[in-house]
């Protein structure tokens, strides 16, 4: 596991190009590693798993309330990162400059109303394209690329969507807590916007749990290319 390295006084914005260029560089060579390979069977299986607002709320960072046996096991047997940044605060920014290696200034993906950022960069090259340009069989469930009107056709030639029975989260009435707390809920923030906090269902019945369940099962099956 990487320890925290001392910080260096170069400023936030020398930091954040600096792993910008980092990040460009990472695409590059998982591009030439595939399309120089000695075969498939060479080629890793790489997994990429986003997760909402999750922010260093593990064990593996600190956190005491946490419990996160299955990270924190992860975490200890790979690389941690410190001082990992983000280039927007907002998810759908966040994720397109992820996903293509450009800013959001570049993308003009600056808010979740922003859309696809096909139409401002047509000829992006989004990280999913690239493996498949290099042997890879692409597969993504979740909202990674279709949420907020924000789905790529360019992408989407190349990518399979696993599917899921399109389960919605509960609201209010399925959180463990008091029948008071849940009205004060729904007065306050509406039934669609109440379902953060313990829920009384079980995980299969959840847009998380089938996403979980379907990547488990490609995951399992026999692959003739690397994934």
């Amino acid at each position: 596991m990487v320890k925290r390295s001392p910080h260096l006084l170069h400023g936030p914005g020398f930091e954040l190009c600096r792993r910008i260029a980092l990040f460009h560089l990472l695409l590059a060579a998982l591009g030439l590693h595939a399309q120089t390979g000695a075969g498939a069977q060479q080629q890793p299986n790489v997994l990429l798993i986003f997760a909402d607002d999750l922010n260093c709320r593990l064990g593996t960072y600190g956190d005491a309330a946490a419990r996160t046996p299955h990270i924190d096991a992860l975490a200890s047997a790979g690389m941690r990162f410190d001082r990992a940044y983000c280039a927007n605060p907002v998810c759908l920014p966040s994720r397109t400059a992820i996903l293509t290696g450009l800013r959001p200034e570049t993308t003009q993906v600056l808010n979740n109303n922003a859309g696809c950022f096909r139409k401002y960069v047509p000829d992006a090259v989004t990280l999913p394209q690239l493996f498949a340009r290099g042997g890879y069989q692409v597969a993504s469930v979740g909202k990674t690329f279709y949420s907020h009107r924000s789905d790529d056709t360019e992408t989407d030639k190349i990518m399979e969507r696993l599917p899921t029975d399109g389960a919605r989260w509960p609201g209010a009435n399925a959180l463990l807590i008091g029948a008071e707390e849940k009205d004060a809920l729904k007065t306050k923030l509406g039934q669609r916007q109440t379902f953060w906090g313990p829920l009384d269902v079980e995980d299969a019945a959840l847009p998380d749990g089938q996403s979980a369940r379907a990547a488990a099962k490609f995951l399992k099956e026999g692959r003739s290319k690397p994934f």
